[in-house]
């Protein structure tokens, strides 16, 4: 009898399922394309669901750890996919940078099992009491990509020895794939990781179940000029017009197998780490701030290229900006630069409010004002490394211009960068569905991006542990 007993109680307890699809917009899966994304549609009648500002800023490895971590960048310490040393060389970031305790060391605690597939930043991928395979910054599939090594074997004999973490090599490297080479590779790549998903949902234990697709975003930056009418490179109508859409349509017909493979003891969730939308063109920043004194550089480029720390006058420079879409500033303090800062920590203020009084009127390539939202640091962040983070960010055109930070360009205004250019770059709002049959439809137009996981622990009844860590509110 005490045998039944606990084999109803495992029955019975509540689990999560999360579909993270990398970047979906609002503005078209809610709206525009809705009538097209018929499970989608069928979910939202018992979901509680709306746009959902994204992490500050909003990129990729920043906001689904956000996420994950329930707190800012600040708490956990990555801003970008880069990041200067001491020694001023730029590094990759990577699992080991991360702070604090994502969803999975919790759940650890309490004895509960969790899967996560291609989550950005989990490479090198770390034990857990269940099921870890890599990002799309993971370089090769391997032990340092998956845990335990047991299942890398078991997707080489099941599925394929050559596992793609990404539709090409390099970390921007799909910036300069032929058309009908990534519509081709986004598809292999999302079937691949769903197929493993709907395997696992039945086949592995788990509590937490956590799939990130990333052949949205990848689609999304190279091909939107092909849907949207207003960018800037529309080609008229081709064979591509509808692609992005019958990419979602793939999406939403997956959605409606793997609603069927989960109990009635499984909430899901739908969820976008951060919007798209068309990028109208970059404004080179770093030339700007070369231009205007800001950046002092001991040599003058003969050629585009990556800003070169080693290159830069410390003596002189007051600020640079590195990472993409948004402006991503950095003063030269003393404080944080020891050997080389200029700026004192009473000067601060003083240079933010100075750059955002002129970046904030700058017009774009054709002589119109933009919509330029500034923040501060200190009034975006509380976290033990805050210090560690940019001390201005810039949204250019409310992420409509995104940023070239190269320098050597003419001009102020670039199309692409040394890496590629982009169709759309990252909206600052993404998505956010919370599904089961037993929730009455709400849509609601206030939820961040750090509400998800108190959400997730309330609907798993352990939100009692975690009382009082986390700025998020529940949801449900």
């Amino acid at each position: 009898m005490i045998k039944y007993f606990k084999k109803l109680f495992r029955s019975q307890k509540t689990k999560v399922f999360v579909l993270g699809i990398d970047g979906a917009p609002p503005q078209l899966i809610f709206d525009q394309w809705l009538n097209d994304l018929p499970n989608i549609k069928k979910l939202m009648d018992n979901s509680i669901y709306g746009r959902m500002s994204s992490s500050v800023p909003p990129s990729t490895i920043v906001a689904w750890t956000s996420m994950l971590s329930g707190k800012d960048p600040s708490h956990f310490d990555v801003y970008s996919y880069t990041y200067k040393d001491e020694e001023n060389k730029i590094r990759l970031s990577s699992s080991s940078n991360v702070k604090a305790k994502r969803i999975w060391k919790y759940l650890d605690q309490l004895g509960k099992k969790s899967i996560l597939l291609n989550v950005p930043l989990t490479y090198p991928v770390e034990e857990l009491n269940g099921i870890m395979i890599g990002g799309f910054l993971s370089p090769e599939f391997n032990d340092k990509s998956v845990y335990p090594a047991g299942i890398r074997k078991e997707i080489e004999r099941n599925y394929t020895a050559n596992y793609p973490f990404d539709v090409s090599v390099g970390l921007a490297g799909y910036k300069n794939l032929d058309t009908d080479k990534m519509i081709e590779r986004s598809y292999q790549m999302t079937k691949l990781n769903l197929d493993i998903s709907k395997d696992f949902i039945i086949n592995k234990k788990w509590d937490f179940f956590m799939i990130v697709l990333l052949g949205s975003d990848r689609m999304q930056h190279t091909m939107w000029r092909f849907h949207d009418v207003n960018h800037r490179r529309y080609p008229g109508e081709t064979k591509y017009k509808n692609s992005l859409k019958e990419y979602y349509q793939f999406v939403d017909r997956e959605i409606e197998e793997i609603k069927s493979k989960l109990d009635k003891n499984t909430y899901l969730i739908i969820a976008s780490d951060h919007g798209f939308d068309r990028m109208d063109g970059r404004i080179n920043l770093n030339d700007w701030f070369i231009r205007e004194g800001y950046l002092v550089l001991k040599e003058v480029p003969k050629e585009p290229g990556k800003l070169d720390f080693k290159n830069v006058d410390w003596s002189k420079t007051k600020c640079y900006a590195i990472g993409a879409y948004f402006g991503r500033i950095y003063f030269n303090r003393k404080n944080r630069d020891p050997n080389n800062g200029i700026i004192e920590e009473n000067q601060i203020e003083i240079l933010q409010d100075e750059l955002i009084t002129k970046l904030k009127s700058l017009k774009n390539d054709l002589g119109e004002g933009m919509d330029t939202t500034a923040f501060k640091s200190q009034d975006i962040y509380d976290g033990p490394y805050k210090e560690n983070g940019p001390d201005l960010y810039l949204y250019f055109d409310q992420l409509k211009w995104g940023v070239n930070n190269d320098v050597g360009n003419e001009g102020l205004y670039s199309q692409r960068t040394t890496k590629g250019s982009d169709d759309a770059g990252h909206g600052p709002t993404g998505l956010f569905m919370l599904h089961h049959p037993s929730i009455v439809k709400q849509e609601r137009n206030d939820i961040e991006i750090i509400d998800v996981l108190p959400t997730i622990f309330s609907v798993m009844g352990i939100k009692e542990k975690i009382e009082g860590e986390f700025k998020g509110k529940v949801l449900i």
